[in-house]
């Protein structure tokens, strides 16, 4: 349950007498039960159906749907989703199964069992321990991608050709819409009833359509268009996708791969780093200041990035003798808050797993990346939009020189550039410009909010809320088919506020561009300086200037921040015109860079990539 409404329905769906159906039907290898619930009287909508399936290939499952069909009831658990992404238990249901559904299961249940056990009944609790270890791999991953899932990304992955799918389209962008009138409403400081009722309406609205979306496509009245490539791997023979699992408090890696035209699961528990501990540890680094005199925000974002040798060891063991040259990684709470991709390879230092695979890339699941890869895609009018604002015209946002710096650059290093600057550069105008690029770049302050759909870059307008270009509000309007990568060149916009341990997805603004069809977005883990995002920029846009794509020009750039090239002037190529672009303009920038690298040997780890490249 997620609503108000879905709360009064479960209520009175739990006072007897509640009338509701089960039915049966044959599935596949096995047997699928249909929960029809109830419908309240003034209900226009048909009754929503849940399937329950029971393979009978399985001694484990024919031996639940046996024990189901003697005892003749059920109970459905109800759960709640509160504050950010926490379950709380609400109570369960009795429901009682029919005659006619207690025998069909019944005998489908034992002659499944005669045939993979025999006579031999004792032995059924041996089969069920014994079977299914060599598929335990599969279900983690499975299972990541499912609690892993974002809402926000459903109109990629559940694509249909259905009038289901337009209806639940047309309520996700209305939702979209009131969020982004709440958030704005939430940064100036106002509260609104009348908003607050509206966006409890909306958000009851998406979710019954995305129900009937997915009843339909159940039944087979529609079929989304990413299921008729199901059986297809949706990771590639040189990418291993690895999702980070919080199992009990212990570190469990789900590898998937493919090869041969066949997928194939991994499953590493690291039993030797517990996430207890580190998220305590991770929460105590957030509260820390970045300018902290004693450097302990530095102090402890080294320790923290030192204590992820084991996993990154455990992953290059897993994924090296198959030759993998992509890694694609979806991490858990904290470890979403950390540069898993700087995480070191040995005691010194020297290598990372940036270093050992040819690109590391962040993504929430497998399933976002298909639907992104499958996306139609749109020819760009522009290759490059800059949108750039320094503040200094709200109270709270301070001017800075680094935004306007990095488009003059970046105008420089294109020959196709639209700018919007300082008061051209507001959220609605940004939002009708950005259709129309292949490159999307927003330099500003980013700033981050408990309320992660007030979470976004301040650009220009009167007030706080009308000048940040938000999470809801690229999601309310934002359309980006044309678009290949976005740059996202301010402070903390690849992280968040939330504090949810229990739903795992990307929460930052980065996110809503994915979902709303940008193949890749580049962001930042922390706080960073001017003159490291225009130094970033200068070579990103250097190197995509000359043709590279998107993650050679990330890696490329990464490599020289961190191996400090600014040190010696290049004498040509693309990294040379981002100097001298820069010479033009900050003449003594290389000392200033050198200062401010010596307090914070990963700076360059705070960007990073996520989505397709």
């Amino acid at each position: 349950m997620e609503t108000d409404t879905h709360m009064a329905a479960v209520r009175e769906f739990m006072e007897p007498p509640t009338r509701y159906g089960i039915g049966v039907e044959d599935y596949g290898d096995g047997l699928r039960l249909w929960f029809e619930f109830p419908t309240l009287p003034a209900d226009p909508d048909p009754p929503f159906r849940a399937p329950y399936t029971y393979s009978l290939s399985w001694a484990e499952q024919a031996w639940e749907l046996l024990h189901l069909a003697t005892v003749g009831y059920a109970r459905l658990s109800i759960v709640r989703l509160v504050g950010d992404g926490e379950l709380r238990a609400v109570g369960s249901i009795w429901l009682g199964l029919s005659e006619e559904v207690c025998a069909r299961a019944k005998e489908a249940a034992i002659a499944a069992l005669r045939r993979l056990v025999g006579d031999e009944t004792q032995t059924i609790r041996q089969r069920i321990a014994l079977e299914g270890h060599d598929q335990a791999a599969e279900v983690a991953f499975q299972t990541c991608e499912t609690a892993k899932g974002e809402d926000i990304h459903d109109e990629l992955v559940l694509e249909s050709d259905g009038a289901e799918y337009q209806s639940f389209v047309t309520a996700a962008r209305h939702l979209a819409r009131v969020r982004a009138r709440h958030a704005a409403g939430v940064l100036d400081g106002e509260s609104s009833l009348e908003v607050g009722a509206e966006l409890k309406a909306a958000v009851e609205g998406r979710q019954r359509t995305m129900e009937l979306l997915r009843a339909a496509t159940g039944r087979g009245n529609g079929k989304a268009r990413l299921s008729g490539r199901s059986g297809q791997p949706s990771v590639d023979e040189q990418t291993a996708f690895v999702h980070l699992i919080n199992r009990y408090g212990t570190l469990q890696l789900a590898v998937r791969r493919t090869s041969a035209g066949h997928s194939h699961f991994d499953l590493v528990t690291c039993e030797e780093f517990p996430l207890g501990p580190l998220a305590s540890a991770v929460d105590e680094w957030r509260r820390q200041a970045p300018d902290h005199p004693r450097r302990a925000w530095h102090d402890y974002l080294e320790q923290l990035v030192a204590e992820c040798v084991g996993p990154a060891q455990a992953i290059i063991e897993t994924v090296t003798p198959h030759e993998v040259g992509r890694l694609v990684l979806s991490p858990t709470a904290p470890l979403e808050l950390l540069p898993l991709h700087a995480a070191p390879l040995d005691s010194a230092r020297t290598s990372t797993l940036f270093d050992a695979f040819e690109q590391v890339v962040y993504a929430p699941t497998a399933r976002l990346v298909s639907a992104i890869e499958s996306s139609q895609r749109h020819a760009a009018v522009v290759e490059v939009l800059v949108v750039a604002h320094g503040g200094g015209h709200l109270p709270g946002i301070e001017l800075i020189g680094g935004p306007l710096c990095e488009a003059d650059v970046i105008a420089g290093l294109h020959d196709s550039v639209e700018v919007l600057t300082q008061e051209e550069a507001t959220p609605d105008r940004a939002l009708h410009m950005m259709p129309m690029a292949r490159i999307v770049h927003v330099a500003a302050h980013g700033l981050t909010h408990p309320n992660r759909w007030a979470a976004g870059l301040a650009l220009h307008g009167g007030s706080l809320g009308t000048a940040m270009l938000t999470s809801s509000g690229v999601l309310a309007d934002g359309a980006f088919s044309s678009v290949d990568l976005v740059i996202l060149n301010a402070c903390r916009t690849g992280t968040h506020e939330g504090t949810g341990r229990t739903v795992q997805t990307l929460r930052s603004i980065e996110s809503a561009f994915l979902a709303r069809g940008a193949r890749a977005v580049i962001s930042t883990l922390w706080d960073i300086t001017d003159l490291q995002g225009v130094v970033f920029s200068a070579v990103l846009h250097a190197h995509l200037g000359v043709g590279a794509d998107s993650h050679t020009a990330y890696g490329d750039t990464i490599r020289y921040l961190r191996e400090h090239r600014w040190r010696v002037s290049s004498e040509a190529g693309p990294v040379c015109a981002a100097e001298s672009a820069i010479d033009a303009m900050l003449p003594d920038w290389r000392s200033h860079l050198d200062q401010q690298v010596a307090s914070n040997s990963l700076f360059w780890a705070a960007f990073k990539i996520t989505g397709v490249v």
